[in-house]
């Protein structure tokens, strides 16, 4: 059975899948973010939250705790890229009922941490 959370993120990815075209992507010339995760519904013309945020000048926390708050590992990421790290934590481990800052969450968003970085930039 999949668990409420884990339910509930991928339902809500699907509902931003089907907001967009699906040749959908970032405005910015020199960004192009392509997926639905990256995409604002509110802007227009379509940006990413990177660039929203860049166009809003709104600060933004460029910290994420691999293996969840309270974790001792902290990495330097881009917007988009936390939340897509974001997004993985809530249909893995969370959604399985793993602690945050264990050394099993840790260890799942250390890998993920490491792929999605070579793609989300």
């Amino acid at each position: 059975m999949i668990p409420d959370r884990q339910l509930a993120a991928v339902a809500g990815l699907d509902r931003s899948v089907r907001r967009f075209p699906p040749d959908a992507s970032c405005a910015t010339a020199t960004c192009q973010a392509w997926s639905a995760l990256f995409l604002t519904s509110t802007t227009n013309p379509t940006l990413c939250y990177r660039c929203r945020l860049e166009r809003d000048h709104l600060p933004f926390d460029r910290e994420h705790h691999v293996g969840g708050h309270g974790s001792p590992i902290v990495a330097e990421v881009t917007p988009n890229l936390h939340r897509a790290c974001s997004w993985f934590q809530v249909v893995t481990w969370q959604a399985l009922g793993i602690e945050p800052a264990s050394s099993l969450a840790i260890s799942i968003d250390y890998g993920a941490l490491a792929v999605l970085r070579e793609v989300v930039r």
